[in-house]
């Protein structure tokens, strides 16, 4: 109903960005009545509130100036003068000009009107037909969302938190292939139907074309000078698109003598018009993607095309129609502003490259230019050139719009057009699109492997164990890159349709085959006995290292080989528990992960309601702490002003996060869950927030557990809510203790007891009645003896490692958190009784203390605690030792972190 709304807004001639905002704010109201009013203007400033749309404005402002002045007139003559030779030389001169001017604005309506004023009047005094005249204008115009610098790109860039410069770079090919193989359409129609005849009468000399040079070399510079201090890391977007705009503004003011006030403001006035309607239109679509979220409707479209069982290509072709049909009817930056979010997440993982993507995107949006029922550019060339029929226009433009198809054909078959450049100039990216070509290539190669008796584990293979044994056998001795990502594509496709037998006969099979090279590293000890150096030294070492980790970095070559490597490890877990020998293949997948889930490679993320549908509901599947019921509850947790949630993302697991941190923006400490998770409760303005609150943060990878993401995770939370909120002085979580009622059942048995003194284990044993929770009198008598035993289990009691028992204390103690506070009864669910006794911590985050507090942690295992939690240990008990005895962990009994043991998150908080 609400696309119909808007439609039928369209229809009736409103604005756009006025036909969105309604349409959405009508299915808002409908759905949740006054209540929409607390996020309608939220939701609308935070589509536009980012500093990168800053440049936005200035690079219009860069176009308003060259569009106000005779530049464009002076560009336009210059082309005419050096291509009017070549059959159909002026078309030529109108999409050569429409190319540079685009580099000039990024705007493709201000090239259509600045070269159209100009190039109509004068190839139709040539004797050109009016439709060829204005169709080849609104197609070169188009050009000016495709070549850099675009407002398309960069709205895309900020949309999809993609890199802007590397979106311009993307941009430069495909921009310089389609101008090309617009102007080569032109040749071959003007030789077809005669046009070049009239435009063979003029004739220009040396001296005349050499005239004009001048006064567009300026203009030239400057869109180098732009694109050097963007490309050369000297400027960020917003700066070189500032930069550019004042340059181009002096350049006018002083060429054309522009030192009136009057031109001066109508520069001004066209720019700032321009930008608005860019704004309001991308607020606009913001609410409207919002309400479509709200609705259900992006996550269903997106479920569907991401479930469609269908060759990626196809899918793609499916997604450059839905696109063609949305560019029809609403401008680029609205497309771009409410289908990003649904389609990012499925185009990255079905493996094609963002940034080719997005020229893809682009090409889409350009035809939407110039076809009806919105046509933005056949609109503008009808405003400059009223006398020719708006029927005219679309049949000039026609096949341009085939043009732009064939472009888009040759990217999906040569994708480097886009990706070469900028992986040449800004270094290569981790996922990069195979072409339509490739595709097919791996499409016959795969079948010959099947051919070959190569394929996915048969029910009828004898022994499918020994099979994948010989494989790995082949896979270590491959030498061809092309072999080996297929061989262990083969491997993985075999491990998934292995049932739980013989998965762990084959981690035994890693165990017992696939361990050091005995005679080589026999030969190695050996050889650096008779002559240490060290050579000898790194052979042995080489040597040491069991074959079973060259093959799992040789299986993750294969496509999705890294989430396939980390269910493996999810299996292996649970296969450890009855078999402690797999201990030492544990031990090597942690070690490559540990490198390969490094900080460095992290990627943080915010998330919001508006999130796409399949990462919101990993939200829902993963949340380890406090349960989310289903898609209401969420909604309270992600929609809210004050609510905020983050997650962290591997470039290999495009879109499976593997921690999220949820936030409440409060105005103090808060002592308990319920108040922070309650239905009814009246959300805050983020603005009038001091307060943010750290109080779920989840594991998402079973795989990944034990393995480290770095020690400043939540420093990089922490600075980004900062530099958004800058009231926000305190910085918390509001943390469970999972580990703590096992320890404390574990001391009050014990027959001494470091930690209970004989009053504290008479008090505490009123824990055993199942309602001591609901009685008051009991709850205060239990409260002293309770927090002093938790305040003992966090800064006295370590495992057999040395190490802090809780594993959530372990976490934020490492990332330089402080240990702040113990609230009794913080948590009352059923959960947190069983595993704490209603226990719930805050940790707090200063920015000036994290270094020093990971420091004291790391390298002396110091809890950093505030003085009210260390006064929590009655003088006699404080000073005892700290060495844990035999019953802090009796025999058979794990530590919180031990290895192997089921349900521990070493991420939950």
């Amino acid at each position: 109903m609400i696309v119909a709304c808007l439609f039928v807004l369209l229809a009736t001639g409103m604005p756009i960005a006025f036909a969105l905002g309604l349409a959405a704010f009508a299915a808002l109201y409908m759905q949740s009545g006054a209540g929409i009013f607390y996020v309608l203007g939220d939701t609308m400033f935070s589509g536009i509130a980012n500093l990168a749309y800053v440049s936005i404005p200035m690079f219009v402002l860069m176009g308003a100036a060259v569009a106000s002045s005779p530049a464009g007139s002076d560009l336009y003559t210059s082309l005419d003068r050096w291509l009017n030779r070549i059959p159909g030389g002026l078309i030529l001169s109108n999409i050569g000009a429409c190319a540079i001017f685009s580099g000039m604005t990024g705007s493709s309506p201000a090239t259509c009107a600045a070269i159209g004023k100009m190039g109509i009047p004068e190839m139709m005094r040539r004797g050109y037909p009016a439709s060829v005249a204005s169709g080849s204008i609104a197609a070169g115009g188009t050009l000016g969302i495709l070549i850099p610098p675009s407002v398309t790109l960069i709205v895309y860039g900020i949309a999809t938190e993609t890199s802007i410069g590397r979106l311009f770079m993307a941009g430069i090919l495909p921009g310089i292939l389609l101008t090309i193989m617009f102007m080569t359409w032109a040749v071959i129609d003007c030789k077809r139907k005669g046009y070049e005849f009239e435009a063979r009468l003029v004739r220009y000399s040396m001296k005349e074309r050499l005239a004009v040079l001048p006064r567009i070399l300026p203009f030239l510079l400057i869109i180098a000078g732009t694109l050097y201090v963007l490309y050369g890391g000297i400027a960020t977007p917003s700066e070189a698109a500032g930069a550019g705009a004042f340059l181009t503004l002096a350049v006018v003011i002083v060429a054309y003598r522009l030192f009136r006030f009057r031109p001066v403001a109508g520069i001004f006035g066209s720019a700032m018009k321009e930008s608005v309607m860019i704004m309001m239109i991308m607020a606009a679509a913001e609410l409207f993607a919002f309400a479509l979220s709200s609705l259900f409707i992006t996550q269903t479209v997106a479920a569907a095309i991401a479930d469609m069982e269908v060759n990626r290509w196809v899918l793609m072709a499916v997604i450059n129609v839905f696109l063609l049909i949305c560019g029809m009817f609403l401008p680029p930056v609205a497309v771009i502003v409410m289908t990003s979010p649904m389609l990012f997440p499925i185009v990255t993982q079905a493996g094609f490259d963002p940034y080719w993507f997005a020229i893809v995107l682009t090409i889409n949006m350009e035809v939407g230019l110039i076809t009806p029922p919105i046509g933005l550019n056949l609109f503008v060339i009808n405003a400059i050139a009223p006398q020719i029929p708006t029927k005219d226009i679309l049949w000039g433009s026609l096949p341009y719009v085939l043009v732009m198809f064939l472009a888009i054909i040759l990217l999906c078959v040569f994708p480097d057009v886009a990706t070469w450049l900028p992986n040449q100039m800004l270094g290569d990216r981790p996922m990069n699109t195979t072409s339509f070509f490739s595709d097919m290539l791996q499409s016959i190669a795969e079948r010959g492997r099947r051919f070959l008796s190569l394929g996915p584990a048969r029910n009828g293979d004898v022994n499918p164990v020994g099979t994948m044994e010989a494989l790995c056998d082949t896979l270590l001795s491959s030498r061809g890159e092309a072999s080996g990502m297929a061989l262990a594509k083969n491997i993985l496709d075999r491990w998934q349709g292995f049932d739980q037998d013989k998965r762990r006969d084959f981690m035994l099979a890693l165990l017992s085959r696939f361990g050091p090279d005995i005679e080589r590293l026999e030969r190695a000890i050996d050889a650096y006995r008779a002559d240490p150096t060290p050579k000898a030294l790194l052979e042995m070492s080489m040597a040491a290292e069991p074959r079973r980790q060259e093959l799992i970095r040789r299986l993750n070559l294969a496509p999705n080989g890294i989430a396939t490597l980390v269910r493996m490890r999810a299996d292996l877990l649970e296969l450890k528990a009855q078999n402690p020998d797999l201990e030492a293949v544990d031990t090597d997948f942690a070690h490559l992960f540990g490198s390969w889930f490094n900080r460095g490679f992290l990627v943080l993320r915010p998330i919001s309601w508006s999130t796409p549908a399949d990462i919101l509901e990993k939200i829902i599947r993963y949340e380890a702490v406090h349960h989310i019921g289903g898609w209401d509850e969420l909604r309270r947790r992600l929609a809210p002003e004050d609510r905020r949630c983050f997650a962290f993302f591997h470039p290999q697991l495009v879109d499976d996060p593997l921690i999220f941190v949820e936030v409440a923006l409060t105005r103090e400490m808060p002592p308990n869950i319920a108040d922070l998770l309650k239905e009814d409760r009246a959300p805050i303005r983020a603005t009038d927030a001091t307060t943010a609150v750290f109080y779920s943060i989840s594991n998402c990878q079973e795989g990944l557990r034990g393995i480290s993401f770095g020690n400043f995770l939540i420093k990089q939370v922490v600075e980004d809510l900062r530099r958004d909120l800058p009231r926000l002085d305190t910085f918390v979580t509001l943390s469970p203790v999972p580990g703590f009622a096992d320890w404390l059942s574990r001391e009050r048995q014990a027959e001494t007891s470091n930690a209970l003194s004989a009053a504290d284990r008479s008090r505490l044993a009123a824990l055993d009645e199942p309602d001591w929770a609901d009685q008051p009198e009991i709850a205060a008598a239990i409260q002293p003896s309770l927090t002093a035993a938790a305040a003992w289990y966090f800064l006295r009691a370590r495992n057999r490692n040395g190490k802090t028992v809780d594993p959530v204390a372990r976490f934020h103690l490492g990332n330089g958190a402080r240990l702040e506070r113990i609230n009794f009864l913080g948590d009352r669910s059923e959960r947190a009784m069983r595993q704490a006794h209603g226990l719930m911590v805050n940790y707090l985050y200063k920015l000036d203390d994290i270094e020093t507090n990971h420091e004291a942690f790391a390298t002396r295992g110091e809890v950093v605690a505030a003085p009210a939690i260390r006064r929590l240990i009655p003088a006699d008990r404080s000073s005892r030792s700290l060495v844990p005895g035999p019953n802090v962990f009796p025999p058979g009994v794990r530590s919180a972190d031990a290895p192997g043991r089921k349900g521990d998150k070493e991420f939950t908080s």
